[in-house]
């Protein structure tokens, strides 16, 4: 059987994840801090041609990270989140801690989420 690509579904890229400094996959590149920091890197990404915006909600996997804690405040990741819907991208959190699903994500506009508790 030989597949064409016509009939593979494109990939949605979200580049590097927006993360505290020192968070959850710190190493990609992409560490924002606080209301200013966090949506001029999430104005970057988007400048940079990425098909949606991902955030660590919370932390992860990462050595010496606290998943059980929420990363950002819902003002940073409302900060994120406007940036990308002023421009019709849809936004992905990483949520482990469930504060920051229940409390920061939704209220925060964040279209999908993974990892959720």
């Amino acid at each position: 059987m030989s597949v064409s690509p016509t009939d593979v579904s494109p990939f949605l890229v979200s580049g590097p994840p927006i993360t505290i400094t020192g968070g959850h996959l710190w190493w990609c590149n992409a560490e924002a801090d606080g209301v200013d920091g966090v949506p001029r890197r999430a104005r970057q990404l988007l400048k940079d041609g990425v098909d949606f915006l991902k955030i660590m909600a919370s932390g992860g996997g990462t050595q010496g990270i606290n998943q059980a804690a929420s990363s950002y405040t819902g003002d940073e990741i409302a900060a994120a989140m406007h940036e990308a819907h002023m421009l019709g991208q849809l936004t992905i959190a990483h949520c482990l801690a469930g504060d920051s699903v229940a409390k920061f994500g939704l209220a925060a506009g964040v279209s999908h989420s993974h990892g959720t508790p």
